[in-house]
């Protein structure tokens, strides 16, 4: 097994754990769900990764939002949106309203033909 396919074969494994754990929806396709998925395995990629480096540029477009770091807070740490509301000292609800407009952000970067799409699909 080469590298490319160990590392589909972890990404793969990690989606199905994250479903099992209700951290993740069943794979849809749809950019969004998409893009939850890319950021929480963003962690587990490879530096070099052309998925890693187009996640990354993708981040620093937003990283100036003032709710950023729960993008990294939900993604990459792991922790609920009550656990992040509470260091925010705000509400649970503003946290999922910013995080779903910054994931929504993050796939109109990343997913720029599908985002069009599905928008004239609506």
């Amino acid at each position: 097994m080469n590298v490319k396919e160990l590392v589909r074969l972890t990404c793969r494994e990690t989606i199905k754990e994250l479903e099992k754990r209700n951290k993740i929806r069943g794979f849809k396709h749809n950019s969004y769900t998409r893009t939850e998925q890319l950021l929480y395995l963003y962690p587990y990629l490879e530096k070099f990764n052309e998925q890693h480096i187009k996640i990354s540029n993708a981040l620093e477009k937003i990283k100036d939002d003032k709710y950023y770091n729960a993008i990294e807070m939900r993604y990459f740490e792991g922790m609920t949106f009550e656990k992040i509301a509470n260091k925010y000292n705000v509400k649970h609800q503003t946290i999922y309203t910013h995080n779903k407009k910054l994931v929504n952000t993050l796939a109109k970067i990343l997913f720029p033909n599908e985002v069009a799409q599905e928008i004239l699909n609506d």
